[in-house]
Parts: structure tokens; sequence; C-alpha cells
């Protein structure tokens, strides 16, 4: 089922990257706090598009495990919220050990 190309709440606007459903749901109030894949400014671009926070970890940080990689020295995963707090709990709960 296609359901057609994400969209921020201003619909004329570009929501910037792959992570950009994420940096939405958070923007809209779906969700308190959403995590984001970033190997080219996908965690950072969406973010600022939308107006949350976002956090790009150093690679390793965060484990890439599930991740469909693109490039081993730059994927990684970080977290997305409306505050910066919710942001750092979040990357404190899912920082661990990169296989």
């Amino acid at each position: 089922m296609n359901l057609g190309l994400c969209r921020t709440l201003m619909l004329q606007a570009d929501p910037c990257g792959s992570s950009s459903g994420s940096a939405i749901s958070v923007a809209a109030n779906m969700v308190t706090v959403s995590l984001g894949s970033g190997t080219h400014g996908s965690i950072l671009c969406p973010a600022d598009y939308n107006s949350v926070v976002g956090l790009k970890p150093t690679v390793g940080l965060t484990s890439r495990a599930g991740v469909v990689p693109i490039s081993s020295r730059q994927d990684t995963i970080g977290p997305m919220a409306r505050i910066v707090a919710d942001a750092v709990h979040l990357l404190d709960a899912i920082v661990g050990f990169d296989p």
C-alpha cells in the first residue's frame, strides 16, 4: 500500500531527508520522541526543517543493528524530540555497543 509522500505541516515545504517521518511525527505532537537514521544529514536536516531537536551521535555510539547499511563510516541512529532534555533521555537509552 502506497500512501504517498511524507509532508510537513506546511504542505508546500520540503520535509528534507529519509528521517522526515520521524521529525514530522514529533513536530505534529503525534509522539514525544522518535528515532532517525543519519548517513548524510538525514537526522539533522529533517529536524531543522520541522523545528524539532535532532541529535546525530558519533558513529558507533549507538548500535546500528537492524539498519540497512549505506556507509559504515557515517551511518548512525539518533533521537529527535521537541525539547533537548527528551532527546538526551532517548540518547541515554540507546547508547550501546555497535557489533
